[in-house]
């Protein structure tokens, strides 16, 4: 079969500008799926689990090896499975009915009903006429705005390691990663591998034969993970784990989207890479304080980026765990209040504030992914006026207090990591920002802005 290429641009046409705040790429999209037990991670005893994701890449990369963004989701059900969700909803209703009446064994009998359908939507593989949950679908509005500002962007499925629920989940993930980043590799280098014809189209399942021979960079790989998966991305990056990255990856910039601190019981240092936290004030499920310190050592010699939406929750961010994506068990995770607020879990008191629609919250997430990664990954000093809160481009949305951390003064232009001996460039930036004095040089930059709803 013939392979289509990306694509070039027009003779005489000046290639896109990946300086410009523009979306100037046309997107496009495929899956790949190599089985429900596909990989087997060396050193874990759980089973096998599934190698699959959906890529969003630029159709005319105007022959440019561009920066590759790989997203992790958490953990949630990994079965759609309405009926059984129907069935647990019926007999939690049920429990609640015959423990107001005093029945106490019929309590418990419809407590375990409730569990067994529950069960069901966890397991792995789904039962054969129930599809799994495609949490790493959730994330198409970001790898869509990713890609239409020049990056190839894969979000990948772990939802057999949700299933199993494994103590050990992390370093799974972890492993997970590195292994398709290695068939990234292959794939981008030589066009062979594992992924080689394995594309189909995510709307009709047809092969969908593209070639990304020698369109990623993969020496400018940005990683973002939400809820455990921002876990896992902090447990990948962390200095003891960079020197497991496959060979010819170099990771350089971490995104963790409301980080589970249950998820990382030994914090790992990250030093080596820049990294950014985000963080929802009306996250139902995890406590702003506890999820910054899930972060660990401090000595990151790259900048930090903290970002507190106010009003935010935990699941909108993934379209498939928000309600509003028609999927069973989605759930707002806020604890609500009269007017349409929620109740803060960040640590800074118990006011409420306005919470944020689906919509709103997603927009104010693709605002900082894109400027986190232009900055990082691209060198665009302008991205910078984001990060530092000179520039808010969703105060028409809510307010967002950012804190910037840098310890000590920038690396230099070529350093050596002390971990894996591999040489990095220094990330270009205004040097007033980030030069330091004596000691660790801490800048915070609050951003706040007046919230305002959407009618």
């Amino acid at each position: 079969m013939a392979t289509a290429a990306l694509g070039t641009v027009p003779a005489g046409a000046a290639p896109p500008d990946p300086s410009t705040d523009a979306r100037t790429y046309e997107v496009g999209s495929a899956v790949y799926n190599l089985g429900d037990s596909a990989f087997t991670a060396q050193g874990h005893n759980p089973p096998p689990v599934e190698l699959a994701g959906i890529v969003h890449y630029p159709k005319r990369p105007g022959g440019r090896a561009l920066p590759l963004v790989m997203m992790l989701h958490g953990s949630w059900y990994s079965c759609a499975d309405k009926d059984a969700e129907t069935a647990a909803a019926a007999a939690e209703l049920a429990a609640k009915q015959s423990e107001a009446r005093g029945d106490t064994a019929e309590t418990e009998n419809q407590r375990a009903k409730a569990t067994a359908h529950r069960q069901a939507l966890g397991r792995w593989p789904c039962a054969p006429d129930v599809q799994p949950m495609r949490s790493y679908r959730g994330y198409d509005y970001l790898g869509k705005e990713l890609a239409s500002r020049g990056y190839t962007v894969v979000s990948i499925s772990a939802d057999s390691v949700d299933a199993q629920q494994q103590l050990e989940g992390r370093a799974l993930r972890t492993s997970l990663l590195n292994k398709h980043l290695a068939m990234w590799e292959g794939l981008a280098a030589s066009g062979r591998g594992e992924l080689a014809g394995k594309f189909t189209d995510p709307q009709t399942g047809e092969a969908k034969p593209v070639d990304f021979t020698n369109r990623i960079d993969m020496a400018s790989v940005g990683t973002l993970g939400h809820s455990r998966g921002g876990a896992g991305v902090l447990d990948h990056a962390s200095d003891k784990k960079r020197p497991a990255w496959p060979s010819g990856v170099q990771v350089k910039a971490v995104f963790a989207m409301e980080p589970a601190a249950l998820a990382v019981p030994e914090p790992l240092p990250v030093t080596g890479l820049p990294l950014a936290t985000l963080l929802g004030t009306c996250d139902g499920l995890y406590q702003e304080g506890k999820t910054a310190a899930a972060l660990g050592d401090s000595r990151n010699r790259y900048p930090t980026h903290q970002f507190s939406v106010q009003g935010a929750n935990h699941n909108f961010f993934n379209t498939q765990w928000s309600p509003d994506g028609g999927q069973p068990a989605s759930s707002d995770d806020a604890t609500h209040e009269e007017g349409g607020r929620c109740r803060t879990t960040s640590g800074e008191g118990s006011a409420a504030v306005q919470q944020l629609t689906p919509t709103q919250q997603r927009e104010v997430a693709k605002t900082y992914v894109t400027a986190f990664f232009d900055r990082h990954l691209r060198g665009q000093d302008k991205a910078e006026a984001i990060l530092n809160g000179t520039a808010q481009p969703a105060k028409d949305i809510t307010e967002v207090k950012i804190k910037t951390t840098s310890h000590g003064s920038s690396p230099a232009p070529e350093d050596t990591d002390t971990t894996t001996g591999n040489r990095h460039r220094a990330q270009p930036g205004p040097a007033a920002l980030w030069a330091a004095g004596a000691g660790a040089a801490v800048l915070i930059i609050t951003a706040i802005t007046r919230l305002r709803r959407n009618t």
